[in-house]
């Protein structure tokens, strides 16, 4: 896969969708540790929630953006595979 990226012999949108993954990774671990920190100082863990909530809600709408536009490039039929 590095190879992939370093000679740019990927799609553009193969690569979009590696790194919303990578950034959903991150954003989860950094609530991981939000959590993990309120708990150890006895603040309150669950503050990290509306934070996840927003992010939950971002991911939903880049999806289906992204389906979007599948649909408008005919990428995405009838035909296809869990439609």
């Amino acid at each position: 896969m590095e190879r992939s990226v370093i000679s740019g012999d990927l799609d553009p949108r193969v690569l979009s969708e590696f790194r919303n993954a990578v950034e959903n990774i991150r954003n989860t671990a950094w609530a991981v540790q939000q959590w993990v920190d309120a708990k150890e100082q006895s603040g309150d863990p669950y503050a990290v929630l509306p934070a996840l909530a927003a992010r939950r809600v971002h991911r939903a709408t880049q999806l289906a953006n992204d389906l979007c536009l599948d649909l408008q490039t005919v990428e995405v039929t009838a035909d296809t595979g869990g439609v």
